[in-house]
């Protein structure tokens, strides 16, 4: 969204847009992750090893990768059931999640912030230019 997109929405409606952009940058939950990592464990034949073993190791990548927006994390799966042969290693989902989605992500929220910035800016002139005429 650029500036002149901004001036025309409503206070509230760039206060929703700051929020939800805010809101993205935020980690993925549990669910999301695990939800994730049952697309790869679809994709790979099963792993050798026990259950518990396999829970184990479920429980360290969901762990490993608790930090990611869930825009990366999408794009690290999506990117390593592209490129990688065998069920990736959390290094390889981490280097498939791309900085580019959180890189828009922070541009689009400075954006946002940065209109709601102009706003306010624009209302107290408006204030003042009042005050000067009522004076």
């Amino acid at each position: 969204m650029d500036i002149l997109q901004a001036r025309k929405l409503s206070d509230d409606s760039l206060q929703a847009i700051v929020i939800a952009e805010s809101q993205r940058c935020l980690p993925a939950s549990k669910t999301e992750i695990e939800e994730a990592l049952a697309v790869l464990a679809a994709a790979y034949p099963r792993p050798k090893g026990t259950d518990a073993e396999l829970q184990a190791r479920k429980r360290i990548y969901v762990e490993a990768l608790a930090d990611l927006p869930p825009r990366r994390l999408k794009s690290g799966i999506m990117g390593a059931l592209h490129n990688c042969k065998f069920f990736p290693s959390i290094a390889e989902i981490r280097e498939h999640a791309a900085l580019a989605d959180f890189e828009k992500i922070t541009i689009d929220l400075s954006h946002s912030r940065l209109a709601v910035a102009r706003r306010e800016i624009e209302r107290r002139a408006q204030i003042t230019d009042q005050r000067k005429d009522t004076q």
